[in-house]
């Protein structure tokens, strides 16, 4: 049995660029062990704001060393698909023989391009891993990338969560991830944000003892989002040196002043709603 699972703006679209105009979902493997020689893989797609007019399959193709490929297939109801809906597409478990060696993952949403997704490989001790395949691009210098989310806890209060996700930095400071709230798409005005309350944030992490393919979510809030919201209101993220000089860290997709555009908050309808933002990445500066 194959299930899709909705999940919203719940926080797990990670690790992946997005491209500057709508394109196929961005895709995340995922692994939990069903046994010694089994593994239940499931896929998480972050949709980069296309829009699909029907449904479509989504196609996990597993090659291994010897060449010889096994194709697993589940439904996507994507046609009802939100610009930045996340879904997961779980399948059953699958065998991976002791003898397999390493084992190629692949997968794409119905005509799409076959995006690479990972390895299954075993360790010392026999068991098997999964190499997540990263797709931040080779020439992207900086090897952090930030995601947000933000989940509804009344009408207008909303709790943010950050997501940072390590993909082959080390680094030996403990940097404080940090929010902004901003009423613009460019610029830096944090007086007009401070006067609603909603005030710079930040906290510590353990960055220093990140390895490369960790995740680590940092939440804040709650914060009270103006009913009456006129234009949408933008939301910064980054780190910083709280405890030395107080530098911010380059990360993947930032700007001049070290900041990553994460989303934003806009009223549709009457309801205050919060749009993901995925940073277009590539490159240095």
């Amino acid at each position: 049995m194959r299930t899709l699972l909705l999940i919203g703006p719940l926080l797990t679209a990670l690790a992946v660029q997005v491209p500057s105009q709508p394109g196929p979902p961005l895709q995340i493997l995922t692994c939990e062990l069903a046994g010694p020689d089994a593994i239940t893989l499931k896929v998480l797609l972050l949709n980069a704001g296309a829009a699909f007019p029907e449904d479509r399959e989504f196609e996990l193709t597993l090659t291994s060393a010897d060449g010889k490929t096994q194709s697993h297939k589940a439904p996507v109801a994507c046609a009802s698909w939100a610009p930045d809906q996340a879904a997961v597409v779980r399948f059953d478990a699958l065998n991976v023989g002791p003898a397999a060696g390493e084992v190629t993952v692949s997968g794409r949403l119905g005509d799409g391009p076959a995006q690479p997704l990972g390895s299954l490989v075993r360790g010392k001790n026999g068991q098997l891993h999964l190499r997540r395949t990263c797709a931040l691009a080779a020439e992207e210098e900086r090897r952090i990338l930030v995601v947000a989310a933000a989940e509804g806890t009344d009408a207008n209060r909303f709790v943010v969560k950050l997501a940072y996700l390590n993909c082959g930095e080390k680094l030996d400071t403990d940097y404080w991830a940090f929010l902004h709230f901003e009423p613009e798409a460019t610029g830096s005005d944090l007086a007009a944000t401070t006067e609603m309350h909603l005030y710079p944030s930040g906290k510590a992490t353990d960055s220093s003892g990140w390895r490369e393919d960790d995740v680590t979510v940092v939440t804040f809030g709650s914060y009270d989002i103006p009913p009456d919201l006129a234009k949408p209101l933008y939301l910064r993220a980054g780190m910083y040196d709280h405890d030395g000089d107080g530098h911010r860290l380059q990360l993947a997709g930032s700007g001049e002043d070290d900041r990553v555009l994460v989303g934003r908050f806009v009223r549709q309808d009457g309801e205050i709603v919060f749009e993901r933002i995925v940073p277009e990445t590539g490159g240095g500066r």
